[in-house]
């Protein structure tokens, strides 16, 4: 509390040992005030300021901003008692804008599924500490209550993601002094499955499939891009004089065409010869029906779970290639592309990956490795020791016990030349 009698009355620190300080005044309405003013220093500048307005008779409430004003006429705002449910809403409403629909989407189910039901969500901002952070986690993953569906350790980062922007926006405006994410780690998820088709079997699967399912699945597989990238291609993103599929928008089943997933995922794709002349196919099967160059009967994309679903089975019991899922294309490019010697940086920007960590954490087994001329000279050395060792048949050597084993002199070397045989 406030020391009575010197520069700090009307000090206070909320909550205790966060270094948070308000201040508390009466101002010409007669009604108590309180402010938030940051660190103490501040908070003693904000409440000099205030007596000043006070004393000139230029004194105005200190409503809006964020900043909390205890005056009765007006809800408090405050991280004191501001929930981070409420919060954690207005963040979402302020992000949405700034988010394609799909994303902006996936945000909400999140925070409205998982964050809005649990208790923590009706706790103070201010009150949040890492424990209550941890509590949160463990209920999602491992759920004590049996009607309860634990979450995959992907599912739950993602809401510490997201925590995580709520939390640094709370305290960029001096909601909290403290941030409990920078204390929790996230869980540790299995590595996401790579299971890439090789060129034998991407070649059979290209012949497998029906008339424009051969250029689709040429797409996929000899540039990288993602199923709902392709069927979203319109023909004047392909330029054909300069070598170029410029990637702009992308396709799904609840929000058809947008913008795709990341900022990094607007890219150029260059156009290798087998991709062309799969574009030149499909140019004259479709380049008159419309922008698109993969339209439906209708002239709308096509459905991907549709094909997902009924296509995609059909090509690959024909083609006789193990089943996988049809985003594994995207992975085969990779492997495909290291294989053949590109270089990691050239592959990361065909994906709109912004660097190339991906790469080399997810498809590194398919790098091409220097060999090693020290793993030779190790061999010919292993070699060369070998045939100088004249080594005891191990035939020859009767089995004996401990009694009758002979004592050998110290030093002798006797015991260690008869494991060494044994060994052999």
């Amino acid at each position: 509390m406030a020391r009575k009698g010197n520069q700090d009355r009307g000090l206070y620190e909320q909550p205790k040992g966060a270094s948070i300080w308000w201040i508390r005044y009466v101002g010409p309405d007669r009604g108590e005030h309180r402010e938030r003013g940051g660190n103490k220093s501040e908070a003693r500048a904000l409440l000099a300021r205030r007596k000043t307005e006070i004393a000139d008779g230029t004194w105005h409430a200190p409503y809006g901003h964020g900043i909390h004003a205890a005056n009765r006429s007006h809800p408090r705002q405050d991280g004191e008692s501001l929930t981070l449910g409420k919060f954690a809403e207005r963040w979402l409403d302020e992000r949405t804008p700034h988010l394609t629909p799909q994303v902006a989407y996936n945000y909400r189910v999140l925070i409205k599924a998982h964050l809005l039901t649990h208790r923590i969500a009706r706790k103070m901002l201010v009150e949040i500490n890492d424990g209550d952070i941890a509590s949160l986690v463990n209920d999602l993953y491992k759920p004590s209550e049996a009607s309860r569906k634990s979450l995959s350790a992907n599912r739950v980062n993602d809401l510490l993601k997201r925590l995580r922007s709520v939390f640094l926006t709370a305290r960029r405006r001096k909601l909290i002094g403290d941030n409990p994410m920078e204390y929790v780690k996230r869980l540790r998820e299995p590595r996401p499955e790579v299971d890439p088709f090789g060129l034998d079997e991407a070649l059979r699967i290209i012949e497998a499939a029906e008339g424009w399912e051969r250029s689709f699945l040429a797409i996929l597989l000899f540039t990288g891009m993602r199923p709902g990238e392709a069927l979203a291609l319109a023909w004047d993103a392909v330029d054909f004089e300069h070598g170029i599929i410029s990637v702009r928008r992308t396709v799904n089943s609840r929000f058809g065409i947008g913008l795709p997933k990341t900022p990094g995922s607007e890219r150029d794709i260059e156009m290798s010869a087998t991709v062309r002349a799969a574009l030149n196919e499909q140019r004259a099967r479709s380049q008159l029906k419309g922008e698109l160059v993969f339209p439906s009967v209708v002239g709308t994309p096509v459905e991907l779970q549709n094909f997902r679903l009924r296509n995609w089975p059909r090509i690959l019991r024909r083609a006789k290639v193990r089943p996988r899922v049809l985003y594994q294309c995207r992975h085969s490019f990779v492997r495909l592309a290291l294989e053949h010697g590109d270089h990691p940086q050239h592959i990361a920007a065909m994906l709109g990956h912004v660097s190339t960590e991906m790469v080399f954490k997810r498809y590194e087994r398919w790098m091409k490795r220097p060999e090693s001329v020290a793993l030779g000279r190790l061999d010919a050395a292993i070699r060369k020791q070998r045939s100088r060792i004249q080594l005891t048949p191990t035939s020859s050597i009767q089995p004996r016990t401990l009694a009758s084993r002979p004592k050998a002199d110290a030093g002798s070397g006797a015991d260690s030349g008869l494991e060494l045989a044994r060994i052999q």
